[in-house]
């Protein structure tokens, strides 16, 4: 798709038109209508003339309120919630979260937010938690127990020089059907 949408912004800086564009490489002309609207409106939001008109727009008590209005409404949430339960754009934000740049992002995001109201970040923290135990429950339990495991792992390691043997009798559990940490 990234690389149909280059070709069509590329078509269309030529000087050929959407519909023109949309006969060519045999796509829907809404779509490269809309690719090519998207673009232009990129462009014109990196012109400092319209970024300033922008950032005076969003200065006024007015406009912060109708934003913070339209963000709180339920039908606008209950979309963004379908949007994300949707399993493509699950992988996407998954794929997005893995990136080392982004989670060095959230990291910082963390970071600020926790500067910012310690005591507040530490009971959001504890509410989530609370509120998602028992859908996290299994995975959670999981996690600690292959933690703890290998924290005893190392520590036996480190005292028996390497092996996982008893330091007394020397045995290292191959016999019966008891072996390693279990042993």
């Amino acid at each position: 798709m990234i690389e149909q949408s280059k070709k069509i912004l590329d078509m269309f800086q030529t000087g050929l038109k959407a519909k023109e564009i949309s006969t060519i490489l045999n796509i829907e002309y809404n779509l490269v209508r809309k690719i090519i609207r998207k673009a232009q409106e990129r462009e014109w939001r990196q012109r400092p003339e319209n970024k300033a008109k922008a950032r005076e727009y969003q200065q006024k008590p007015e406009n912060k309120e109708k934003a913070l209005v339209k963000r709180q409404r339920p039908e606008n949430k209950a979309k963004v919630k379908e949007y994300n339960q949707r399993p493509e754009n699950k992988t996407k934000k998954k794929e997005y979260n893995q990136r080392p740049e982004n989670k060095a992002k959230e990291r910082e995001y963390q970071k600020k937010t926790k500067a910012k109201d310690p005591e507040g970040y530490k009971r959001k923290k504890n509410e989530s938690f609370a509120k998602n135990y028992p859908i996290n429950k299994d995975r959670i339990s999981k996690r600690y127990k292959l933690d703890r495991q290998t924290k005893k792992k190392t520590v036996f390691e480190h005292y028996s020089q390497g092996k996982l043997v008893c330091n007394c009798c020397k045995l290292d559990g191959n016999y019966g059907r008891i072996v390693g940490l279990d042993f």
